[in-house]
């Protein structure tokens, strides 16, 4: 009998860390945007889902100045949560190809704003990334989540400055485009034209893949035949007349490129007129408008429609 109260607490301390893990599954399960700083500097989009007891199905995709290319969240891996809402971990990772690269330790997080809408939501964490047998990398991680308006980021230009030691050119063609493959946040950077190279005319292709930040930095690789491989950086951000692009590229040759991405590489859904009035419609009358859906963009326009009925009528 004497052991009956410490069965009671701890059945009390159960209960309060699987109530405190479902009351927060509501608001941190879903997409996540982070930029990752510390030791290292990328972004990562990490996905919660199958609340379970207290753990937390993790997936996601990110990249880092520390890996250069884009790698992920091995398959079956999970976060716990604890009775104080503490966010804690092992998350395996890999590169695309499935090839594992090490670990992330999760050793704190948490969220914060959860009972405010979910704009305003924000999610912390702090950990150890550990690659082979390289020196473990200390690194924070914030952001809120990924909702579901995103800015334009893609586009293309014909008059791109390409400024560095030795490089110039004034009318460089390139474009931004999103990842096929890893999708928003992921872009890709291709380029082709003349660049004064010391004094003479060159032709200059060149290409990167990189991840932005909730914010406005990037962080990826950069691969030119003619300027070699290196570190890609800079910001990417949404303008009226298009998206700005500013990247400074550090590869065999140290250099800027900017530009105003103008012309469209993406499809644009545009729909005229944007209302329509039916005006007055009795019951068992029908009243016929229309409405033209065009791409004003680039590339295929997928989409679908949905036809409502209803007791009093339909659409």
């Amino acid at each position: 009998m004497r052991r009956m109260p410490w069965f009671f607490l701890g059945l009390t301390v159960l209960f309060l860390h699987e109530g405190r893990a479902l009351a927060e599954a509501p608001f941190i399960e879903g997409d996540w945007w982070l930029k990752v700083r510390g030791d290292d500097k990328g972004a990562l989009l990490l996905t919660f889902s199958n609340q379970v007891s207290g753990t937390f199905d993790v997936s996601g995709s990110w990249q880092t100045l520390a890996t250069g290319e884009p790698f992920r969240i091995s398959v079956g891996q999970a976060l716990s949560i604890d009775s104080k809402g503490h966010i804690f971990g092992v998350l395996s990772i890999e590169d695309l190809s499935g090839t594992p690269l090490g670990t992330l330790q999760i050793q704190s997080g948490s969220l914060k704003n959860r009972n405010k809408k979910e704009s305003k939501r924000r999610l912390k964490l702090k950990g150890l990334l550990l690659l082979g047998g390289s020196p473990p990398i200390a690194v924070s991680m914030s952001g809120g989540l990924l909702l579901t308006s995103l800015p334009t980021l893609t586009g293309r230009t014909v008059e791109g400055k390409v400024k560095g030691s030795g490089l110039r050119s004034r009318f460089y063609d390139f474009s931004v485009s999103e990842d096929e493959i890893l999708n928003f946040p992921f872009f890709q950077l291709t380029g082709e034209g003349p660049v004064s190279l010391d004094g003479l005319e060159t032709s200059v292709t060149m290409q990167g893949q990189f991840i932005r930040d909730p914010g406005r930095s990037v962080f990826g690789s950069f691969s030119s035949p003619e300027l070699g491989d290196g570190v890609l950086t800079g910001k990417l951000y949404p303008k009226k007349r298009g998206p700005r692009a500013n990247f400074h590229i550090q590869a065999d040759r140290d250099f800027r490129l900017k530009g105003s991405l103008e012309i469209s590489v993406a499809p644009i859904l545009s729909v005229s007129p944007d209302q329509l009035d039916f005006g007055d419609v009795t019951v068992g009358d029908s009243q016929d408008l229309t409405f033209t859906v065009t791409n004003v963009g680039a590339g295929t326009l997928d989409g679908r429609g949905r036809h409502r009925e209803r007791p009093r009528g339909g659409l």
